[in-house]
C-alpha cells in the first residue's frame, strides 16, 4: 500500500497568521490551492485555513461580498482551525483516509511541528481513484 510520503505534495508553503483575507484569497487563487498552513512569527505551525473558512466567514458576517468581509480587516489567524494533524512519511494512504474520515477534516501534514515535509489534501486522495 502507498505510503503519505509517495502522495504528498511538497515543499509545504505557509501564511503567517496576520494576512489579511483579502491577500489569503489572492494567495489561494494564484497557487491554485484550498487550504493552507498558518504560522506564528516563530514559524511554528499554528493551524489551517481554507477557501471553505473564507466562505464560511462571508456567510456569518451575511455578507454578499468578501470585500465587506475584508474590509474588517480578518486575518488568516481569525479564521484558522487549530485542530492540525500530523501524520509520518510512512503512514499508510488508508490510515491517512482514516484521519480525514474520523476528524472530519480535508488536509494533513505530514511530519511534525517542528519538521513539516508534505502536505495530504482530500484531493490527493482522489487522485489515486482516478
Amino acid at each position: 500500500m502507498k505510503k503519505a510520503k509517495e502522495i504528498m505534495m511538497a515543499p509545504v508553503v505557509t501564511v503567517p497568521l496576520s494576512m489579511p483575507l483579502s491577500e489569503l484569497e489572492e494567495f489561494f487563487a494564484s497557487e491554485e490551492i484550498s487550504g493552507i498552513p498558518v504560522a506564528s512569527s516563530s514559524g511554528e505551525i499554528v493551524g489551517i485555513v481554507s477557501k471553505t473558512d473564507l466562505i464560511q466567514a462571508a456567510r456569518l458576517h451575511k455578507s454578499e461580498k468578501f470585500s465587506e468581509l475584508f474590509a474588517r480587516e480578518q486575518t488568516a489567524g481569525d479564521l484558522m482551525h487549530q485542530g492540525v494533524f500530523f501524520v509520518s512519511p510512512d503512514t499508510t494512504v488508508r490510515e491517512v483516509a482514516d484521519i480525514m474520515i474520523d476528524q472530519q477534516i480535508h488536509r494533513v501534514l505530514v511530519g511534525d511541528r517542528d519538521n513539516i515535509v508534505g502536505i495530504i489534501s482530500s484531493h490527493d486522495l482522489l487522485d489515486l481513484i482516478h
